[in-house]
């Protein structure tokens, strides 16, 4: 687990995710700023792990990840928690959204529009695995980030893999999330874990991959944030 020290770790830490993602860093530097004006869930000085701002679900090969994180995000929905993000469509649903080509398993469910995007070339009917389509990924990318606001609860991104620990993916989107400080999950598998904590710089925390214990923190999260915006002054018209 990250979390141990993660109470005592405020300014230094956001400060090293500047140094170490050197491409997002005029997001962090705006972050950095809001943080000493304000508050609300962008006070580093009271982030703790009951008031979060990225977790990550730690899991081992073979754990049905996708399918868990689209439960989570079928939960959370139902209880009126306003999403942002992208889940992974499980394969064993994916072969009638998409006509059943080899790639189907590759499908990102747009949280907040509902909209199916397939991310994968599919390399014919004799291919034995499908290649990442780099293109659809990053707009699919700037859907995400264009739709992320101060309206949204919770963003939930359906990995931090390979793409994200080689400096793509989705790392826009984390960053533009924490820019506006709406709270963010992700997953990470054994093999990119390194690579998220040197991104992470700390501020994050691992969660199990449970239920009871990911919507627990989901649900301090939203509800962090609707308190964060009701703090907000009110905008009046000229």
């Amino acid at each position: 687990m990250i979390g141990g020290s993660y109470q005592t770790r405020g300014k230094a830490n956001l400060t090293k995710i500047k140094e170490v993602v050197s491409e997002d860093a005029m997001f962090i530097d705006r972050f950095i700023g809001e943080c000493q004006m304000t508050g609300d869930l962008r006070n580093l000085d009271g982030l703790t792990e009951d008031r979060p701002l990225i977790a990550a679900v730690g899991h081992e090969a073979g754990f049905p990840i996708d399918r868990f994180l689209s439960a989570v995000a079928s939960t959370l929905r139902a209880e009126n928690v306003r999403l942002g993000g992208a889940v992974q469509q499980d394969p064993a649903q994916s072969d009638s959204a998409v006509g059943g080509t080899c790639c189907a398993d590759m499908v990102l469910v747009d949280l907040a529009s509902g909209a199916r995007v397939i991310i994968s070339q599919d390399l014919g009917a004799e291919a034995q695995a499908c290649r990442l389509d780099t293109g659809s990924l990053a707009e699919m990318g700037r859907r995400l980030e264009d739709a992320i606001d101060e309206s949204i609860d919770l963003v939930i991104l359906n990995k931090f893999g390979k793409a994200e620990a080689e400096g793509g993916g989705f790392r826009s989107v984390i960053a533009r999330a924490m820019e506006i400080g709406v709270p963010l999950l992700t997953a990470v598998a054994q093999p990119h874990r390194e690579p998220w904590q040197n991104f992470h710089g700390g501020f994050a925390v691992e969660l199990a991959p449970t239920a009871d214990e990911v919507l627990a923190w989901c649900r301090r999260a939203a509800e962090f944030s609707r308190t964060a915006r009701s703090r907000q002054p009110i905008k009046r018209s000229a």
